[in-house]
Order: C-alpha cells, then structure tokens, then sequence
C-alpha cells in the first residue's frame, strides 16, 4: 500500500559519529512505527470492506415477520378513516 523508496545506504568510509548513530536510531524508530500504521490502516481497510454492504433498515425492523395482507388491508382503513374525520378549516388571508 504505502510504500517508501529504500533509504540510500551510508557510505563505506567507516565514518561514525553521533549524528549518524541518531539518524539511524530514527530510521530505525520510522519503520518500526510505519509497519505499525500500515497494520492498522490494513485492518481497518479490510473492517470497512465488510462493512459495506449494510441491511436495510425496513428489514431490520420488520425482523422475520412476513406482511400480512389483511392486517395491512385493517390499517390502511383505519388511517383512511382518520383523514376523513380531520377537521379542515379554511382561513382566507387578505393581502394587501
């Protein structure tokens, strides 16, 4: 995935010194925690891959049941009852 270009090596004059001994204790420190970070971006790549795909939330709360066609039938009565026993009040605005 993420991926750095291979650090160049140091050159071979047996030259050391503290600087150098620092840098690569940092280098050293970078991979470390660079592998760590591309573990974890790859497991949460791999969590959202499956996690895609979510189940509708009508399935979800319906659950097992099968509709019923009659009780359906009961309901869409009863609301149509409702609607028309509302009371409708018309209010005439004048506007000037």
């Amino acid at each position: 995935m993420w991926a750095l270009p291979a650090p160049r090596p140091p050159p071979a004059d047996g030259h050391h010194c503290a600087w150098r001994e620092h840098a690569e204790e940092l280098s050293a420190y970078v991979d470390s925690e660079l592998a760590a970070v591309n573990a974890k971006l790859e497991a949460l790549a791999a969590h959202v891959h499956k996690s895609e795909k979510l189940p509708r939330v009508a399935d979800e709360v319906r659950g097992e049941r099968e509709p019923d066609p009659a009780k359906t039938r009961e309901v869409r009565a009863a609301r149509a009852e409702m609607k028309a026993r509302l009371v409708e009040d018309k209010i005439g605005w004048r506007v000037s």
